[in-house]
């Protein structure tokens, strides 16, 4: 069971456009507490809980990725 499952920490930034960033107050940062699942040889699951860390980010969010090996 322990190959089959993993758990992660994410950390995601949001600076704004490459060519006009937002100032520090306008950028979003979010941490997400993950965990992969191993379904099968070929398809695995991936979901994850986060919460916004600066005023400018979502206050929870989640994520679901299901992932197939081909």
């Amino acid at each position: 069971m322990a190959e089959a499952v993993w758990l992660g920490i994410e950390h995601y930034m949001d600076f704004g456009r490459f060519d006009r960033p937002e100032a520090p107050h306008g950028q979003a940062d979010q941490m997400f507490v993950t965990t992969d699942l191993k379904l099968s040889e070929r398809f695995a699951l991936h979901f994850g809980l986060g919460h916004g860390l600066t005023h400018a980010s979502d206050r929870w969010a989640g994520k679901v990725i299901l992932g197939v090996a081909f």
